[in-house]
């Protein structure tokens, strides 16, 4: 995991230095980073080591982690949340939070889980849940992001419900680092809309993943979703 915060400042630190775009990046944070170690002094020395601005990363952790012990996890995210760092809890609903505490986590981003999304076409169960997850996310202030969409209904389901951000191999799929900074240098579309667009880092920590998504950075292009620019969909190779 420090390897990968490293990486991610890295490539900000590179772009920035190449005069592109600074877009957010997202990191994954594992159980074990999270729970024992100290993510927010690690990640502290990285920043002030590449000159990051801390408002730039995102450290998803997944609901599971929270909850395993969710006294301690609100400490620990209220530390790196004074660093100015955005968070997300990752695959929510597919663990088992209490929305007590989730109230209680100063959160930024809530990201649906692709188990509820995949089956949007054709089960009502699902497109209910999903209604009811976006209506209390945007009540709660969390920016929602919904995983895994791969089909135009999916897409225009989950954007009619509110839903802000997306990713999922309908809307872009990973690109290697050189390839997306070729498209962030040249599609004036890209450049245009900067401001407007996230980058997910693509990193995970589960086996058989890390090596493929280090060497990527992730792309979103759909402004034409929202006029307004309020709506941005992401792709994520993890999706």
């Amino acid at each position: 995991d420090r390897w990968v915060m490293d990486r991610a400042c890295r490539h900000l630190r590179d772009w920035r230095t190449a005069g592109l775009a600074q877009l957010p990046v997202s990191i994954n944070l594992s159980g074990r980073e999270f729970n024992f170690d100290r993510p927010e002094i690690t990640l502290q020395r990285i920043l002030d080591k590449n000159g990051i601005d801390p408002s730039l990363i995102e450290l998803e952790i997944t609901e599971t982690v929270l909850m395993a012990d969710p006294s301690a996890a609100a400490v620990k995210l209220a530390e790196l949340k004074a660093m100015g760092i955005r968070l997300a809890v990752d695959d929510f609903g597919t663990g088992y939070s209490s929305l007590g505490y989730l109230k209680r986590f100063p959160l930024d981003v809530l990201k649906i889980d692709r188990e509820f999304v995949q089956d949007l076409d054709h089960d009502e169960n699902d497109r209910t849940l999903c209604r009811a997850m976006i209506s209390m996310a945007r009540g709660l202030g969390l920016e929602v992001v919904a995983e895994g969409i791969e089909t135009r209904q999916q897409h225009e389901f989950l954007r009619f419900e509110g839903g802000q951000v997306g990713q999922g191999f309908l809307l872009a799929k990973p690109l290697p680092v050189k390839a997306y900074e070729t498209m962030l240098a040249e599609t004036s579309l890209v450049r245009a809309n900067a401001s407007l667009l996230t980058a997910y880092y693509l990193a995970a920590s589960q086996s058989g993943f890390v090596a493929e998504l280090l060497e990527g950075s992730i792309v979103l292009i759909d402004p034409s979703i929202n006029p307004d620019g309020l709506n941005r969909f992401a792709s994520w190779a993890n999706s």
